[in-house]
Formats: structure tokens, C-alpha cells, sequence
């Protein structure tokens, strides 16, 4: 799974990457950038959702996931004012995408030392 973790932190940081030069690029705002990153990161929640017993357990990614879960039930609950809740999703999603390949940088750093351990 040490492979996965490698492809999933190069595919975040290109896209993440791409998104920020496209808009820095004073294209028309769209919010596809937005879906491809979220996208991605639901795929990889998803893989390491399946194969839990592959991975090393992290708090980190437990309160990430309760993070979401609230914001979708609050996005679910507060649907008739929609307007709001799209313009806070274009401010908090970034902080999410961000702080999701934070957690999958540092698992991956304790995958790598966890190799290593049997060397002392």
C-alpha cells in the first residue's frame, strides 16, 4: 500500500498544483478544479476506508472524516439557503483538500520510518 500512498500524494499535489496555476491564470472561475481534487480525495477516503488493515490507524483521518461529515450535514440541513453554503464551501473545501494531503504526507512519513525500525 506504500505504493498507493506514493500515487495518491502525487496525484493531490497535481492536481491541487493545476487548480492554483488555472486560476492564478485569470481563467473564468469554474468550479471543476473543485471537483476534481474533491473527487480524487473521496476516491482515496474510499480506498482506505476498504482496505483499513493495510494502513496505519490515524487519529488525523478520523477527525478529517468527522470534519466532513459535519459540513455535509450542515450543508444538507441549511439546503433553502444554498447561495450561503456554496460561497462557504468555496472557501472551506480548499482547507479540506489541503488539510487531507497533510494527513496522507504524514502517514505516508510513518510508513517509510516504520520500514526502517527494524534496523535499530
Amino acid at each position: 500500500m506504500k505504493r498507493f500512498k506514493l500515487l495518491d500524494l502525487i496525484v493531490q499535489a497535481l492536481l491541487i498544483g493545476s487548480s492554483f496555476i488555472y486560476y492564478a491564470g485569470g481563467k473564468d472561475f469554474t468550479i471543476y478544479p473543485y471537483f476534481a481534487v474533491g473527487g480524487w480525495q473521496l476516491f482515496s477516503c474510499l480506498i482506505h476506508f476498504i482496505f483499513n488493515n493495510t494502513f496505519l490507524p490515524s487519529g488525523e483521518r478520523k477527525q478529517y472524516l468527522k470534519t466532513v461529515m459535519w459540513v455535509l450535514i450542515i450543508a444538507v440541513v441549511s439546503f433553502p439557503l444554498i447561495i450561503f453554503v456554496g460561497f462557504g464551501l468555496l472557501v472551506v473545501s480548499p482547507v479540506l483538500a489541503i488539510w487531507y494531503t497533510m494527513i496522507c504526507w504524514s502517514e505516508y512519513r510513518n510508513l517509510k520510518a516504520r520500514e526502517f525500525i527494524h534496523l535499530k
